[in-house]
């Protein structure tokens, strides 16, 4: 095997107005993502999913901005941190990350 592939996923909806993206890491998980990349011959090693609370269980307008009309600034800012640290990691020991949102808000983190 070539290099090493860490998945780390977010399932997090907080920045969509639409239910449902929460689930596009078991999405693409289910769609082979681990076969793929071996067959491209790097190695995957699944990190599972980093845990969040629902939207439901959450008050989207807490901590409203200055301006604009952002929703659950604590949850963002929260699980982007949670993945920044996963990625830092992840690069130290000399591996590429790879990230399975959710909303894109979670490409935050992956800077």
């Amino acid at each position: 095997m070539g290099r090493t592939v860490r998945i780390i996923g977010a399932p997090m909806d907080y920045g969509a107005n639409r239910r449902g993206v929460d689930m596009g890491p078991s999405a693409i998980r289910y769609a082979d993502l681990a076969d793929g990349l071996e067959r491209a011959g790097v190695e995957p090693i699944d990190d599972g999913d980093l845990s969040m609370p629902r939207a439901e269980e959450r008050d989207p307008d807490a901590d409203q901005p200055s301006r604009g009309n952002a929703k659950f600034l604590r949850e963002v800012e929260d699980v982007c941190s949670r993945v920044g640290d996963r990625v830092a990691s992840t690069l130290a020991d000399g591996e590429f990350p790879l990230i399975l949102g959710g909303d894109h808000s979670v490409a935050i983190g992956s800077l």
